[in-house]
């Protein structure tokens, strides 16, 4: 053999070794995507409570006045939004390569678990106001009920990995 065809033969075993490190597993990328994970799929789920509670409530004050507590109510609006437009601007500043600190992520996924409990709780209660007439509405109050529970969990984990394995959200691939 020729010198020549050894070196391109060693050039191309050391490519092959190259890209076998390069790539990565799926576990690997769970490890460094799991906190975006989190944050999509929370956002899926307050979408989907959202979703859910927004009929109810609606057809409760169109139809018998003050059967949500307006305070009840105002909680859960305010818990499913307003963690959609947090989430939201978290994944926006994910993209735009921002480093948010684990401690503050954490105390934000503790905190919506907390508010997602609670509504959870609240939607368990209301959803015995509703009766035969409108009974498409209890199937609805039960999913957002169920969705609340998930989120809450979620969250909950999200907060609990935050601080216990002390990672910024960052985009580690704007690193550079």
């Amino acid at each position: 053999m020729s010198p020549d065809m050894d070196k391109k033969a060693e050039e191309e075993e050391d490519k092959e070794e190259q890209n076998i490190k390069q790539r990565k597993t799926l576990k690997d990328w769970g490890k460094e995507l799991w906190q975006l994970i989190f944050k999509i799929l929370e956002l899926i789920l307050c979408a989907f409570c959202l979703a859910c509670f927004f009929e109810p409530a609606k057809m409760s004050i169109r139809d018998r006045p003050l059967q949500f507590q307006l305070d009840q109510s105002g909680l859960m609006f305010t818990t499913f939004a307003g963690y959609i437009l947090i989430n939201l601007v978290l994944l926006v500043s994910w993209l735009l390569g921002d480093k948010m600190p684990y401690k503050m992520s954490a105390a934000f996924s503790v905190c919506a678990s907390a508010l997602f409990l609670v509504s959870g709780i609240f939607l368990i209660v209301g959803r015995r106001k509703f009766d035969e007439p409108h009974m498409y509405l209890t199937t609805m109050m039960t999913s957002a009920t169920a969705f609340a529970f998930v989120n809450a969990a979620l969250f909950a984990a999200d907060g609990i990995f935050s601080f216990v394995t002390r990672q910024d959200f960052e985009n580690i691939y704007l690193k550079g």
